[in-house]
């Protein structure tokens, strides 16, 4: 009698929060969204950053397809500046979840042409350009040759200069030394 009673309960229980889930759908689904707008959009991590050279690792994936994990993607943060270094696929998206403000990147630098550090370039340039203080063009820097087989309306906004890493990391130091 008092498993048929407790079955019973459970039942109404759960009848009664589908019947107040379907009527009150918009107004949670609504809910969730501000909760997760406010916890999100706008965040920036670097604000309490100690001042100093700081790396987020955005992405650490292979050439291969895996849901779990991110292409290569790193964020490297110089005081108030922030460089990123290769665009691959679910970096961006890391980068906004992680906080870090995208309108603030200065420059993307690419290693080199591999399909697993550019097959994000798409998204990093979107979110980059959605970001409500961008007021300019994604720089990014990489192959001459690459460059020049770009169509012309695209071509500007690619200045190029290094691929080696040792070379991008020399680069990126005499970028960090100006901007002091």
């Amino acid at each position: 009698m008092r498993g048929r009673t407790l079955f019973l309960c459970f039942a109404i229980l759960l009848i009664g929060t589908g019947i107040g889930t379907k009527t009150f759908q918009a107004e949670i689904g609504t809910a969730i969204f501000k909760r997760a707008a406010t916890q999100r959009v706008g965040k920036d991590i670097t604000l309490g950053l100690p001042d100093g050279l700081h790396v987020a690792l955005c992405g650490t994936g292979s050439p291969l397809p895996n849901p779990d994990r991110a292409g290569a993607c790193t964020a490297i943060i110089a005081g108030k500046h922030i460089f990123v270094v290769d665009a691959g696929e679910g970096g961006a998206r890391n980068i906004a979840l992680m906080g870090l403000p995208t309108a603030r990147i200065e420059r993307l630098f690419l290693t080199h042409f591999h399909s697993d550090h550019i097959d994000g370039l798409g998204p990093m340039m979107l979110l980059r350009g959605l970001a409500a203080t961008t007021t300019s063009p994604s720089p990014s820097t990489g192959l001459k040759a690459w460059t020049r087989s770009l169509p012309g309306s695209i071509r500007p906004t690619l200045p190029t200069m290094a691929t080696a890493p040792h070379i991008m990391v020399t680069l990126l130091f005499r970028l960090l030394r100006r901007v002091r």
